[in-house]
Parts: structure tokens; sequence; C-alpha cells
């Protein structure tokens, strides 16, 4: 399913700074998670899903990024959440002009697939290393 968006022509730097922070930790241990959200507070929570994993909530102005350690401590995953379905245009317009697109809601960085997904009426991104999805 396609969800389609128009693009603009501007860049937030600090919407781009956190698309960038949650790239910048998959597939590193939950230490160096940490290590990299010193400023910020920090939810650890069980995975309700999977009793393997935890889940590490990091709440920023404007948006949530959560990721999902595995049993071994590793960062697998990341989610961005966004409060305010008004900045999904920006989002898409950061990952159309800084990432490689793959369709028109998923993209690659480097070891990163993100797709953006929608559940009810809420808007989310995933990203995945590349490694966990076969890619």
């Amino acid at each position: 399913m396609k969800y389609q968006v128009n693009s603009i022509s501007f860049l937030t730097p600090k919407s781009k700074i956190v698309m960038i922070q949650v790239l910048s930790v998959l597939n590193c241990n939950k230490a160096t998670v940490l290590k990299n959200f010193p400023h910020h507070n920090i939810n650890i929570i069980p995975d309700p899903l999977n009793q393997d994993k935890e889940l590490m909530e990091i709440r920023f102005k404007n948006v949530t990024i959560t990721y999902v350690i595995n049993n071994q401590d590793i960062c697998c995953t990341g989610y961005l959440f966004l409060d305010d379905l008004s900045d999904l245009e920006r989002y898409m317009d950061i990952c159309n002009k800084l990432f490689e697109t793959i369709t028109q809601n998923s993209w690659k960085y480097k070891n990163c697939c993100i797709e953006l997904l929608k559940e009810g009426q809420d808007f989310y991104f995933i990203f995945t290393p590349k490694s966990l999805t076969g890619t």
C-alpha cells in the first residue's frame, strides 16, 4: 500500500538530525545507545510482544524514538513516531533527499532499510538493518 504525501522544499535541521540519530545506533549495543542520548529521558520496558527483547523509548520535543533491543543487547530495530502528522511531509522530504528511494514509502541508507508504515490513522517510520532483512 502506498501513501501519497506532497513533497516540500525545505529541511529543518532538527528533523534531519533526528533521522540520523535513529540510524546512528542500529546494530550497536545497549550501552552505546544510552551513551548517544545522555541528555534525554530514556524509558526501558520489556517488549510486550516478545519476552526476549526490550523497548527503549527516547522522547524528543515532537517525536518519540523507540529502539528494540534483542536478547544479545543489540539495537535491532528503530521506530520514529511523530506527535503531529503535519510533520510527516517534512520527514518524507528528508528521506527523499538523503536516502536512496526503493519505493514511494521506503528508502535505503548504507546498512539500513527505512519504511513509512500506517496503522489506523497513524504513520510511523521503521528502521531495520539490512542484515536482519536479508537484503
